[in-house]
């Protein structure tokens, strides 16, 4: 098995403390037998990009890079352009208060969306597409893809079942490996496992997102204005979160 850790940063207040710290470094990763590339380490830099943010002796500031691709962005016309713009403004929160609230409209626009596929021992596929008409998160909608599955599952009297979701977070709180925080996260785990005991046995694994292409291409059929009219894929509409039970 190999493991990649993507950054590392060791800061030290005082250069004088530096070497000792790198020392405590390098014992950590002695202890466990991991490597680094020689090609991409750097030392003594007193400022430096860091996870996208720029890192110095005055503290974490914001990536110019990023202000300056928000000042020159043009008119927004397809759903990857506002994704990438959330993702910039997200990038900003540090710096700016509440800056995400701004983009309450765009979460709107997107009007979050899913797919789910099915695949028997034989290989046969039922597919299915969710679109949503209320905001959802990422981890709410793939909690959303998940409810979906399993409810399609237990109506196609599917006993053992095996889940694959390129969500680490949702895998990892199914298999309790990591704890849901906050009243939604809670409350559509516990949705899953009410959905869970109806099987005889399943298995849930994290799979990388290249491995998960069919499954993004129903969810961008179900955001698609031609979706209905092709009738390639059956399209549930959702009014609201799952997790919201109706009361009479």
């Amino acid at each position: 098995m190999k493991v990649y850790v993507d950054d590392m940063l060791v800061k030290s207040t005082r250069a004088t403390q530096h070497i000792d710290h790198l020392g405590k470094m390098f014992g950590v990763l002695r202890r466990y037998h991991m490597k680094l590339n020689p090609l991409k380490c750097a030392f003594g830099v007193r400022s430096g990009k860091f996870l996208g943010f720029l890192v110095s002796n005055r503290g974490i500031e914001a990536n110019p890079k990023k202000i300056k691709a928000l000042q020159d962005i043009r008119s927004l016309t397809k759903p990857k352009e506002v994704q990438r713009l959330t993702g910039c403004v997200a990038a900003l929160n540090r710096f700016i208060s509440k800056a995400t609230d701004k983009c309450v409209p765009f979460f709107d626009a997107l009007k979050g969306r899913v797919g789910v596929l099915l695949i028997s021992p034989e290989g046969h596929k039922i597919t299915s597409a969710v679109r949503f008409k209320f905001k959802a998160s990422n981890n709410e909608a793939e909690y959303e893809a998940l409810i979906t599955g399993l409810r399609l599952a237990n109506y196609l009297k599917i006993e053992r079942l095996g889940i694959f979701s390129d969500s680490q977070l949702v895998v990892g709180q199914v298999k309790e490996e990591y704890q849901a925080r906050g009243k939604k996260m809670g409350a559509y785990l516990r949705k899953v496992k009410e959905e869970l005991i109806k099987f005889k046995s399943y298995e849930i694994l994290k799979v990388p997102r290249v491995e998960n292409t069919n499954a993004d291409a129903l969810a961008k059929l179900a955001s698609s204005r031609d979706s209905e009219i092709l009738g390639i894929v059956p399209i549930e509409e959702l009014e609201w979160p799952t997790i919201e039970a109706l009361t009479i």
